[in-house]
């Protein structure tokens, strides 16, 4: 089952990620959007390609040592 290959080959630590990082872009975007029309408001934003550098980063650390923790580096957004 689809289900069970993801969390028996360790998925599940970069599906978690992911989902965080989704959050956390959406919640930029609600803020965005509630402050649209707020003077002097800067719009804010996350970088979708260095989150997914931090991934890809972790993934290929992981899949050299299947044991390794894994670990997303902060892209400091």
């Amino acid at each position: 089952m689809f289900i069970s290959n993801l969390t028996d080959r360790g998925a599940m630590p970069a599906l978690i990620g992911t989902l965080a990082f989704n959050e956390a872009r959406l919640k930029v975007i609600a803020e965005n959007v509630a402050n649209a029309t707020t003077p002097g408001y800067r719009a804010k934003r996350l970088d979708a390609r260095s989150f997914q550098a931090a991934l890809r980063q972790a993934l290929d650390a992981r899949s050299s040592d299947p044991n390794r923790p894994f670990v997303i580096k902060d892209t400091g957004q």
